[in-house]
């Protein structure tokens, strides 16, 4: 079973749907609606930008502080939502067992996780490959506390959208990678690089199958704490910094991501040596594709070909539904629409 098998539910889809990307700097949105003619098409996308939180604002409080603030327009409101929360909780794994996956595997995946009080969490998994004799059956895992979760679906309980289903964000954008750009990549070996609000999802692929996913717990939260540091200016300030580029933000931004890319190119001989293959090319997505010097470090530590892509590539999309001013940020959606695209599975 390859990557793909995760799109796949077993209740149907609704016809009118939207993903909705809940960060702690903005509210992403993607409106999908099921065509007579079959399949899907994107009909409207939005940006809701957020107040910065207070520096000293637990993440739970940011979440409740972003949904209090959330409004989506008429044009989002669809039936159901599917949410993508990007949870400080979060926990991702892919775990691998002799043989086939059974009751007693499954009863192994809460320890496996590393979760010490399970009742605290929910918990799901997706046997991504069925072990047969010898060979090993791998199992994505997930996990994100309840009341990170409860706090999220809360903000739906009223009106429309009715939530459909809740995912994590950084998963939601590889199932739109995996919808899109790996479908070109049956033979070769390849990488995902998600870089969040909170933490980086890395992902690599072996002839279409998910061979490696680790967390890090960094991203673009941490490179704003550094340059307020840096430059002696508060998180607002800091945050339109980032945005507008209108301060030489290499150095803080390089002692964030340096350490990183150390430990994305150890993941990489890793996956090299295991599965004899090569890692020509690393998709990245995330606010570093918009700086060049991160992007060429990754090319020379990696040596990877480092790429972007529009998630929206590989969809249909209605004329004037992406909005002109999200023109070039088609990669700040991904969430969103991944989590539309793995609700509605392979229809």
């Amino acid at each position: 079973m390859d990557f793909s098998e995760l799109l796949k539910k077993f209740k149907r889809a609704p016809g009118d749907l939207v993903g909705v990307d809940i960060g702690t700097k903005a509210i992403k949105a993607v409106r999908m609606r099921r065509q007579a003619t079959g399949g899907y098409t994107v009909t409207a996308a939005g940006i809701m930008e957020l107040p910065t939180p207070p520096d000293d604002q637990p993440p739970i409080a940011q979440l409740s502080s972003a949904l209090e603030n959330m409004s989506l327009p008429g044009k989002l409101k669809a039936r159901n939502a599917s949410i993508a929360l990007s949870g400080s909780s979060a926990i991702v794994k892919l775990l691998s067992y002799p043989g086939r996956f059974d009751s007693a595997a499954e009863e192994k995946i809460i320890g496996n996780l590393g979760i010490q009080n399970p009742e605290e969490f929910r918990i799901s998994y997706r046997v991504l490959e069925e072990g047969r004799g010898r060979s090993e059956s791998r199992v994505l895992a997930v996990a994100i506390s309840e009341e990170e979760a409860e706090t999220a679906m809360s903000a739906f309980s009223v009106g429309l959208p009715a939530p459909f289903s809740l995912g994590i964000a950084e998963l939601a954008s590889l199932t739109a990678f995996a919808s899109g750009p790996l479908t070109d990549w049956d033979n070769d070996a390849i990488g995902f690089l998600e870089f969040g609000g909170s933490s980086t999802l890395l992902a690599f692929f072996n002839k279409g199958k998910l061979s490696l996913i680790r967390q890090f717990n960094v991203g673009s939260t941490a490179i704003e704490q550094r340059v307020q540091r840096s430059l002696g200016v508060d998180k607002e300030t800091a945050r339109g910094i980032m945005r507008d580029g209108a301060f030489d933000i290499s150095k803080p931004l390089m002692d964030i991501c340096q350490p990183l890319i150390r430990q994305l190119a150890v993941s990489r001989d890793f996956i090299e040596r295991r599965e004899d293959c090569r890692i020509g090319v690393l998709y990245v997505n995330g606010s570093i594709t918009q700086h060049e010097d991160v992007m060429e470090e990754l090319r020379t530590s990696l040596d990877a070909e480092s790429r972007t892509w529009n998630p929206f590539d590989h969809v249909n999309v209605s004329p004037n539904a992406i909005p002109e001013a999200l023109k070039g940020q088609e990669w700040r959606l991904s969430s969103a629409l991944g989590a539309c695209l793995a609700t509605q599975g392979e229809e």
